[in-house]
């Protein structure tokens, strides 16, 4: 019986995890889509608390929420479609910089400029190039990302006006004696997405902010464009801060005669993500995730593998979800006690967990 129920639970990880993969262009909407919706809910709620219909509430945070982000589409649009026209231009004078690089350190520094040298030195540029062009092919598919959005859009409306029902639904799983529990797990998962979104959106528009304004008085092209470009990929922890810098640094290399200009670009990055790192974030965000780097970093690649960016930017808060949940359900709570973020400290808590009833076996018993 063991056996069996274990093929079955198998079988059907299996077709989810093809599912997943097979049905990203619903999955990710919806998801997408539940994610505003634990946000916006206090919004249409605080609205129709004053009187406003359920529908018009709805209507209209979602209408304010599409003004943002036209605001931020227009002031994003004109850097973006500068900088994708001339990307195969911005390309060859990055290979030509960096050749000359190779050169410098070679007459001053007696660096040999090897066989591996040469070859870098001759690739780098495309290479580097590659997410400029990135761009460029990502608009060529914009007719694709338009239907998502608006499928986006669709579910997030729908999930709003029937917020109530699905909730009541939710609860009607529990058994009696565990819907106070079913309760508090709902709200913790709300608390969790409406912290990181909001916490996430903010720190994204004080970063913004910061590297528009050190990029425009150092000098550089499209300040606010990249700015904001490197806020965005902000979202990605770990690597977006870093990479956000990468690319006006090497947009500078290729556009500018002197060396001053790609290192002072350089050097706001470095306070910035310090600054963001150090306490922005941690004041902002806080621990809503709370997730150690250990499974943040398998939840970005996790995500990359399966959805590719939206996973990066989806999974991990679906890992903060998939915590919580652990830590409802007996056999599964030591694994969300090694998913927290202080688990360095948990130690004792896992060994008061050493009896029958919390080893993962019982869930195929």
């Amino acid at each position: 019986m063991k056996t069996r129920k274990l093929a079955y639970s198998s079988i059907v990880t299996v077709f989810l995890g093809y599912m997943l993969v097979a049905g990203q262009s619903v999955f990710i909407p919806l998801f997408f889509a539940i994610f505003f919706m634990l946000m916006l809910s206090p919004l249409c709620g605080f609205l129709e608390r004053k009187g406003m219909g359920g529908a018009w509430s709805i209507v209209t945070v979602l209408l304010g929420v599409n003004v943002f982000l036209a605001g931020l589409a227009a002031l994003l649009g004109n850097g973006l479609i500068n900088v994708t026209s001339n990307a195969s231009d911005i390309e060859g004078k990055i290979q030509s910089a960096i050749s000359q690089i190779f050169k410098l350190t070679n007459q001053y520094f007696g660096i040999s400029k090897n066989e591996g040298v040469n070859w870098l030195s001759e690739n780098i540029g495309s290479a580097i190039g590659t997410p400029v062009g990135m761009i460029g092919t990502g608009l060529s598919s914009s007719t694709g990302v338009l239907a998502n959005m608006l499928l986006m859009l669709v579910f997030t409306f729908l999930l709003l006006l029937y917020r109530k029902p699905f909730k009541s639904f939710l609860m009607l799983q529990f058994p009696k004696e565990r819907k106070k529990e079913g309760r508090e797990a709902l709200q913790s998962i709300q608390e969790v997405v409406q912290e990181y979104l909001y916490g996430t959106l903010t720190v994204m528009l004080i970063l913004g902010v910061l590297n528009s304004v050190g990029l425009w008085f150092i000098g550089l092209e499209y300040a606010f464009f990249w700015g904001f470009m490197a806020a965005v990929l902000a979202i990605i922890p770990y690597v977006g801060t870093a990479l956000g810098g990468m690319l006006p640094f090497l947009y500078s290399l290729a556009t500018t005669t002197n060396m001053w200009e790609p290192l002072a670009i350089l050097g706001l990055y470095f306070v910035v993500q310090q600054l963001e790192g150090n306490f922005i974030t941690p004041k902002i965000v806080g621990d809503s995730v709370d997730i150690n780097p250990f499974f943040a970093i398998l939840a970005l690649l996790v995500g990359n593998m399966i959805w590719g960016v939206a996973g990066i930017i989806l999974f991990l808060p679906l890992f903060a979800i998939l915590r919580i949940v652990f830590s409802h359900i007996e056999p599964l709570k030591p694994l969300a006690v090694v998913m927290g973020s202080d688990v360095y400290e948990s130690t004792q808590e896992l060994k008061s967990m050493d009896d029958r009833d919390h080893r993962m076996s019982q869930l195929f018993s």
